[in-house]
């Protein structure tokens, strides 16, 4: 399958769902991503939205990923000894439907992709006013953590901060 995704010569339904979760599993990503209110009358509260992504120096899987679920397509320019990567993303439904389409066959991102398809059945079960409740926000932001912490980052930052890390038991 790589080789036939290299040349271009691979169609969409020839990449098997566990190929794309395999890939997934070591290029993609997982997170809800939090935007500021801006203090207008729509809009007052914090906005928390899905994102799924992925990146490879081979535009080939990238495009696949772009042509069958949509979404944004682009490139990071190479710098010193890097390549050139070439990026998707895909964000709110398309992303929920991406991650479902992908769960069963995950196996890395198996708890990041559970997590974020239960903040998706969460907020779509609430939808109505544009006024979200100062409870909801605390729920979306428990959900946002939890990812965070699932993917490392919590760690990460804990690391370079000096902070000293207790291991998981």
């Amino acid at each position: 399958i790589y080789r036939q995704i290299q040349s271009g010569a691979a169609k969409p339904e020839e990449i098997s769902l566990e190929y794309l979760a395999g890939f997934f599993d070591g290029e993609g990503s997982i997170s809800i991503g939090l935007n500021s209110p801006k203090n207008t009358p729509r809009s007052k509260n914090p906005n928390h939205t899905l994102h799924v992504g992925a990146g490879n120096t081979n535009p080939m899987i990238i495009k696949y990923l772009y042509d069958k679920y949509g979404g944004s397509f682009f490139t990071r320019d190479a710098k010193g000894n890097q390549r050139k990567v070439w990026q998707w993303g895909i964000s709110s439904r398309r992303a929920e439907k991406f991650l479902q389409e992908l769960q069963p066959f995950l196996r890395m991102k198996q708890p990041q992709a559970n997590l974020a398809l239960a903040f998706m059945e969460h907020k779509i079960g609430k939808k109505g006013p544009t006024q979200v409740s100062a409870a909801e926000i605390e729920i979306r932001e428990k959900y946002r953590h939890e990812l965070i912490t699932l993917n490392g980052r919590a760690l990460r930052q804990k690391a370079q901060n000096g902070t000293q890390i207790q291991p998981m038991v």
